[in-house]
Formats: C-alpha cells, structure tokens, sequence
C-alpha cells in the first residue's frame, strides 16, 4: 500500500521523546502513513522505529552530520511516495 501521508521526524539526540513521538503517531486513528526518522546525530543514534511503529511503515535516513530540521524535511520529501508530507519535531506527542 502506498501511504497517503509520510510523516518526517527529524532527530539529532534520539532520546525518549522521539520515542514517545513515534507512540504518538502509533495511536493515530489515521493509519494511511508512513513514517520516516532523520537521524542527524552522525552516530546512528536511532535504532529501528519498527519496534515502535509496525514493521514496514517506518524507515531512517542516516545522516553523517547534522544537516538541520528543513534540509533533513527535505531528503524526506524526496524519498516519499506520498501524496502528502507531514514534518514533525521528533518532541512531538
């Protein structure tokens, strides 16, 4: 299935928030959407979203560096499939 919707979350610190976002997201009414992590730590801080959010519907994008909220938004939009881009701060519940 093609998502309507992929949500960009981009990180730099991976911590309890992002998780508590994706938990979030998880209990959405809405389930047309994919979810897309950008990891900007450099360090491969986030480990996999699918334990979070169900298999297939979540992905990263790691970053070597930081490369900030709108350029990490950016790489989403141009790997989505989706007719709609959602971008959420990964402190977000």
């Amino acid at each position: 299935m093609t998502p309507l919707i992929t949500v960009a979350v981009p990180t730099l610190t991976a911590g309890q928030a992002l998780t508590e976002c994706l938990l979030s997201l998880q209990r959405q009414t809405f389930q047309k959407f994919e979810v897309v992590v950008v990891d900007n730590s450099g360090t491969r801080k986030v480990t996999d979203p699918g334990t979070v959010i169900d298999k297939g519907r979540a992905r990263v994008i790691y970053n070597e560096n930081n490369v900030g909220f709108g350029a990490a938004v950016n790489q989403v939009f141009r790997a989505s499939k989706a007719r709609y881009l959602a971008p959420l701060n990964d402190d977000a519940v």
